[in-house]
């Protein structure tokens, strides 16, 4: 078959996008609709580039879950439909969104509702703004210290980079700027009809905030989504929860837990409603804490917040013997974290070798 100009020029702008290889737990977060969702995961698991990946099928109108598009729309009597679920396996289903509700990817050709046949509208948006937070800006480089090895590491924004890779460059219509840390992206949608509807179109921006910013610059706007790429300090990320409630948005949060304690662990691992693993982890936790462990379960938490966790073998551009000869590590503890995502207070760090004679003051000695 013969592509004309324009079909080429797709063609290669999509190139990159469609070079993504889906996994398991890259399919089930995009039918999350809790408000948080956070992925404890192995080192170089591949979880910034999934989480890059699922905004731009945001800003496209791919995303299977209506509400998460910038824009979908809707029956204006869609309440009265029946309610679509997603089946994540292990007896558990969530509620998804109602009949009426509509990705732009499965908008009916005639803009009306399929099951009652209204015409379709077009969700109003109060916001058109994404909000990427990580602990330096793009372009920027940090000194953080102590991770558990006792050393400190330079760190960058892998984010930024990250999301390009998969946005069409087409779609761009102004890039950072040393003034100015935020992307302005062309709607992928204008023009779009909807029945006797063109739908105009309106800029989306990604706005990129580091985590040493002041407070008051993050205050008092809403925002469609917030990501935070790994742990934010506890008083950064409560003020993003307020910024994404009028628009019924939500969290995302890509961690590999640190090789300590930290507040993500009690406010958001041991208060998660719903855990999704992948099969390698499935089977790490079954091996070493629980065997009785369920690839998705679902707890009695009241709060809106799922799990995902996965391993740095779930990386489908690593082979298991890739993985093999890096991750030797002989402390279990190590390699729960570093490998599996799994959190685990380090001792061995301090004491790689326990010796009674050095590690414990005699009683009689000091009475």
């Amino acid at each position: 078959m013969k592509l004309d100009r324009l079909q080429l020029e797709l063609l290669r702008d999509f190139e990159g996008f469609f070079k993504f290889i889906r996994t398991w737990d890259f399919t089930q977060s995009l039918y999350i609709p809790y408000t948080m969702c956070a992925d404890f995961t192995g080192n170089q698991r591949g979880k910034t580039a999934q989480k890059a990946r699922q905004y731009v099928l945001r800003i496209l109108g791919w995303h299977p879950l209506p509400k998460r598009n910038v824009t979908y729309f809707e029956c204006p009597d869609h309440l009265s439909h029946d309610s679509i679920y997603h089946d994540f396996g292990d007896g558990v289903k969530e509620f998804l969104h109602y009949q009426g509700q509509y990705a732009p990817i499965n908008v009916p050709p005639d803009g009306k509702c399929e099951y009652c046949r209204k015409d379709l509208r077009i969700n109003e948006r109060g916001s058109r703004v994404f909000r990427f937070c990580s602990q330096t800006l793009p372009g920027e480089t940090d000194t953080v210290g102590d991770d558990g090895t006792g050393q400190s590491a330079e760190v960058g924004n892998v984010v930024y980079p990250e999301f390009k890779k998969w946005l069409p460059a087409r779609y761009i219509k102004r890039d950072l700027t040393s003034r100015r840390s935020a992307i302005t992206i062309a709607d992928p949608l204008a023009g779009f009809k909807c029945g006797p509807n063109t739908y105009a179109g309106e800029d989306i921006i990604v706005e990129f905030v580091s985590y040493k910013q002041s407070m008051q610059r993050q205050a008092g706007v809403q925002r469609l989504s917030v990501w935070e790429d790994e742990e934010p300090p506890a008083e950064f990320h409560e003020e993003q929860v307020p910024r994404v409630i009028r628009e019924d948005g939500d969290i995302l949060l890509t961690l590999t837990p640190a090789q300590k304690m930290s507040w993500t662990y009690d406010e958001i691992f041991e208060s998660a409603k719903l855990f999704l693993r992948t099969d390698s982890v499935l089977k790490f936790i079954r091996e070493t804490d629980d065997k009785n462990a369920k690839k998705v379960m679902r707890t009695d938490s009241k709060k809106d917040i799922c799990i995902i966790q996965a391993s740095t073998y779930d990386n489908p551009m690593f082979t298991k013997a890739e993985v093999d000869r890096h991750y030797f590590f002989s402390d279990p503890d190590t390699l729960a974290t570093r490998c599996y995502g799994i959190f685990r207070q380090i001792s061995g760090r301090i004491f790689p070798g326990f010796d009674k004679r050095v590690h414990i003051i005699d009683h009689a000695r000091i009475v």
